[in-house]
Order: structure tokens, then C-alpha cells, then sequence
């Protein structure tokens, strides 16, 4: 039993002596002198992180102050910049202003907008009060701007409709748009770029009234005529008091101008049928602008504006009329006849007499409606006599007109057709009749168009449409007031210019007929009778 009891105790003491030397190593191993114990390499890590982390709060320090003194430097640059831009916007010719879709003027427009008015520009002022519209031109302006900001159409569809040219106390002023859009894209406002042209105009009007003197001096006759013409015209439209044939007049009055290179004359005309109620001192406007140009230029061109002697035409004119007072004097028929005949043919004078410039307003015409237009002339050198088919010369140029503005495409919209324009005005001489003929190679005119204008015009009904035919539905564009133009330009759109040829030949007992296919082009030909001494009856 005692045996037992020792042996319990040595295997106890065994056990604790076992404990006590495993304890005695693992002590050991935590802390061991050689100084890479576990708890010795944890405190110098935590030294590590912590060295480590003071280095970064010190770079952070650095950095932060870094970016401290970059963005007060920024700050100053920025404060710097804006000073030079804003000393440039105060001090440019150029004026710049921002325009809501109220129309009024938004903060920071520069300096020079007050100059270039000439009054005192602020924000909330509206746009057409700067610009001094009132009427039809600022109910036309309003509804462009309006239509801008609705932003159904392309933007620079709609930019391009806005006129660029604006007169305000006595300065040209160009004021060209562009749209800026928010980040939604929807437009927010508009920046307009205005600049004073008055002198570049200045410079290009004499660029363009030498080139016109130039022009007139090789057909000096023929302008005699226009001059006279012009005259006369005016005079009837003084006394007309039908509103409808005054306009058609002076539309024939600013037409011709145009072909001669009158810039000038044209556009006083063109701002007298802007007028609601055109009186005669209104025409005499148009009178002393033809009569100052004449006065310039009398020392080069030599005619008068008020002296018929200085018409080279009216002298041959009372010279025929000497010879069929004659004839009516002789009692032998035969003799006559002849004598009539041989007056008629004297009095005959070749068709470019009567036409003026005509490649030089084509061109022109083409230029500003940037289409590129090749004229072709055929027959101008045909005899014709002046009375019977001056009427119809002097009212070409708006079919000439109507052909390069709603006839020919711009480029990029002609198919397979040449990139120019194709343009033909001919003269032919027959027995009996004279036909002057305007041929283009254009879209072609939309006759279902035509149509609905003129029921909406209450020109014709439905009923009246569908008993017509095909060339009295095209002969419905001679009628006052119809026109496809979507807006009246000085250029065309007033649907008075094709009524004015109408007329004309009507007014000489001939016919219009019209030729027309949708992408190919259209043929207006004008046969008017000749006068009976001249015709060709055997």
C-alpha cells in the first residue's frame, strides 16, 4: 500500500517537473535574450507603423500645405485672367450679349454694346427694343427668336433664318448667333456676336458702284432706256391708287435696279413696300435716290435723270414717229405700208438693249443666295422692236429672279444634276410673234403646292381645282399676293413679281405658257405679237 502511494507521488512529481520545464520553455521562447522573441518583433513593428504613420501625417502636412498655396495661387491667376478678359470684353469693338428665351438681355454684356446701339444697354432690356424693330419686321424677328428656342428644326436651319443686318441710329449693325445649351442640351440661351459694318458696307457699296458704272458704260443705251423707264414707272406708282398695282410697280422698279448694279436704289424701294400705306412722298424717296447716283456719276456715265434729251433711244423714238405721221399723210396704201414698215424697222433695236446686265445680276443674285449659277443667253442680238416687248424686258428680271430662288436647288440638293445651276433666257423672232423664254434646271414647281396656297388665298375653291388643268394650275402663281416663299426677303417672297410679267405681257395681247417637271426644271416663255408692220404674212 505505501509502495502504491510512492509511486503515485513520483509520477506526480514527474508530471509537475515536465510542466514546470515546458513552462520554463515557452517562457524562454517568448522572452529570449536574442532579441528576436515574438513579443520583442511585435514591439518593433508596432515602432515601425508607428514612425511610418508620422511620416505620412508630416507628407499630408506638406502636401496640404502645397495645395494650400496652389490654390491661392490658382486663385490669383483665375482673378488675373478674369481682369484681362473682362478689361478685353470692356474694351473690344465687338459687342457680346446674352439673350434669354424672353428675350431680354442677361448680365455681363460688354462695354461696347452701349456704343455699338447708341444708347445705354441693361439687363432686362429686351432684345427688339435695342434693336429698334417695331411692325412687321419685329413680328417677324420675335417669331424667328421664338422659333430658335423651340428647337424643332436644325439648329443652324434656324439660325440661318434670323436676319444678320440691322440698322440702329444710323449704323450697320451685324449681329451673328450662336446657341448655347445647358447640360441637359436643351438650349439655355443665345450669344450674339454684334459688330458695326457701316464702314465695310460703305467700302463695298463703291466696290459695287464702280463695278456698275463699268457696266453701264458698255451698254449705255440700254440704260438710257431703264433710266427713263425707272422715271416713268415711279411717276405711275405715285398715281396709282391701287395698292396692289403700286407694289407691283415698284417691285418692277426695284428688280431692275438690282440688275444694274443699284444696290442702293433697290434697297430704298425694298423699304418702301415694307410700308403699310405707301404715299408719294415715298416715291419721290426712290426719285431722289435714282437722282442722286445719275448726279455722282455724270461726269462718267453723261445721262440725266430729268432730261429725255439725254436719251439716245428717245431720239430714234421721235424720228419714227416723224415717219408714220408721214405715212399717214401719203394717199398710195402701197407707199404707205412701206413707209410704216420701214419705220417699224427702224425703230427695232437688238434684245440686249432692253435686258440690261443680266450676267452680272445673275451672278450677284447666285452669290448672296449662295447657289452657283451658269447663265446662258441665247438670241439677245434679235431685232425687237422696244415698244411692243419692252414692257415684258422691263419685268424679267422677276421671272430671273423667281428662277435662282425657288427654282434651283442649293448645293448638295441637286441629285445627279451638275453642282451649278443651270440658267437660260433665249429670244427667238418668228413671223408673227416674239418669244422670250426662262429656262432653269431646277426642282421644279410643287403645282399641288400652288394650289393649296391659292384655296387658303381664296383664289380658287375645290370645286373650281378639280375642273382645271394642269396649265392653269401652274398659271396660278401669276396671281398678286401668292408667292412659296416662306418669308418676304429683299430678294423675293411678296408674290408680286410674278403677277407684275403677267400683266405685262397681257398688257401686249400675249400668252404666258408654262412648262414644269418635278426634279428636272422649268420653261416660262412669254409670246407676245409683233407689231403688224413687222409681221410676216406671205
Amino acid at each position: 500500500m505505501s509502495e502504491q502511494r510512492t509511486n503515485d507521488w513520483e509520477r506526480r512529481a514527474l508530471a509537475a517537473e515536465k510542466t514546470s520545464t515546458m513552462l520554463k520553455e515557452k517562457v524562454i521562447s517568448l522572452y529570449g535574450g536574442d532579441g528576436q522573441s515574438m513579443i520583442s518583433q511585435q514591439l518593433e513593428r508596432a515602432k515601425q507603423r508607428e514612425a511610418e504613420n508620422r511620416r505620412r501625417r508630416e507628407m499630408m502636412e506638406i502636401r496640404q500645405q502645397e495645395l494650400a498655396k496652389n490654390a491661392e495661387r490658382l486663385e490669383g491667376l483665375v482673378a488675373e485672367r478674369t481682369r484681362a478678359i473682362r478689361t478685353i470684353l470692356d474694351n473690344v469693338a465687338f459687342g457680346f450679349v446674352l439673350v434669354g428665351r424672353d428675350l431680354q438681355i442677361a448680365p455681363g454684356f460688354t462695354r461696347s454694346c452701349s456704343e455699338l446701339f447708341g444708347s445705354e444697354v441693361r439687363a432686362g432690356m429686351r432684345l427688339t427694343e435695342l434693336l429698334k424693330l417695331d411692325g412687321r419686321s419685329l413680328a417677324t424677328v420675335e417669331s424667328l427668336l421664338d422659333q430658335v428656342f423651340e428647337d424643332i428644326l436644325p439648329e443652324f436651319c434656324s439660325l440661318d433664318q434670323l436676319p444678320e443686318r440691322y440698322i440702329v441710329g444710323g449704323r450697320v449693325l451685324k449681329v451673328e448667333p450662336s446657341v448655347v445649351r445647358d447640360a441637359e442640351g436643351e438650349i439655355e440661351t443665345l450669344l450674339l456676336s454684334i459688330s458695326d459694318v457701316t464702314a465695310l458696307e460703305q467700302a463695298q457699296r463703291e466696290a459695287a458702284r464702280n463695278h456698275a458704272v463699268i457696266s453701264i458704260l458698255g451698254k449705255r443705251a440700254a440704260f438710257s432706256r431703264f433710266v427713263a423707264d425707272t422715271r416713268m414707272l415711279l411717276d405711275q406708282a405715285a398715281e396709282e391708287q391701287d395698292d396692289a398695282v403700286k407694289r407691283r410697280l415698284l417691285h418692277t422698279v426695284k428688280g431692275n435696279a438690282a440688275s444694274w448694279g443699284l444696290s442702293e436704289v433697290a434697297v430704298t424701294v425694298h423699304h418702301i413696300e415694307d410700308l403699310e400705306d405707301i404715299g408719294a412722298e415715298d416715291i419721290d424717296r426712290a426719285h431722289a435716290e435714282m437722282e442722286r447716283f445719275l448726279d455722282e456719276t455724270k461726269d462718267v456715265i453723261g445721262v440725266s435723270y430729268r432730261s429725255e434729251g439725254d436719251d439716245e433711244c428717245a431720239v430714234t423714238r421721235s424720228k419714227v414717229r416723224e415717219l408714220r405721221l408721214l405715212a399717214d399723210g401719203i394717199e398710195d396704201e402701197a407707199q404707205s405700208t412701206r413707209l410704216r414698215r420701214w419705220a417699224a424697222t427702224i425703230a427695232q433695236c437688238p434684245a440686249s438693249d432692253l435686258m440690261g446686265p443680266l450676267d452680272t445680276f445673275v451672278a450677284g443674285l447666285g452669290e448672296r443666295l449662295g447657289k452657283p449659277v451658269h447663265l446662258t443667253l441665247e438670241g439677245i442680238n434679235t431685232p425687237v422692236d422696244p415698244d411692243t416687248v419692252g414692257p415684258v424686258f422691263r419685268n424679267l428680271t422677276h421671272l430671273i429672279r423667281n428662277s435662282v430662288d425657288h427654282g434651283l436647288e442649293e448645293p448638295g440638293m441637286r441629285g445627279d444634276k451638275p453642282e451649278e445651276g443651270q440658267l437660260r433666257v433665249s429670244v427667238t423672232s418668228s413671223d408673227a410673234e416674239y418669244v422670250v423664254e426662262v429656262v432653269d434646271d431646277g426642282r421644279g414647281i410643287d403645282v399641288e403646292r400652288v394650289v393649296q396656297k391659292a384655296c387658303a388665298m381664296g383664289i380658287v375653291d375645290e370645286a373650281e381645282v378639280e375642273s382645271m388643268s394642269e396649265q392653269e394650275k401652274l398659271a396660278l402663281i401669276f396671281h398678286d399676293g401668292l408667292s412659296s416663299a416662306e418669308q418676304t426677303t429683299e430678294i423675293s417672297g411678296r408674290g408680286v413679281g410674278m403677277a407684275a410679267i403677267y400683266r405685262a405681257v397681257k398688257a401686249q395681247r400675249g400668252r404666258i405658257l408654262i412648262q414644269s417637271a418635278q426634279g428636272q426644271g422649268t420653261t416660262i416663255a412669254a409670246h407676245v405679237p409683233k407689231p403688224v408692220e413687222l409681221q410676216e404674212t406671205g
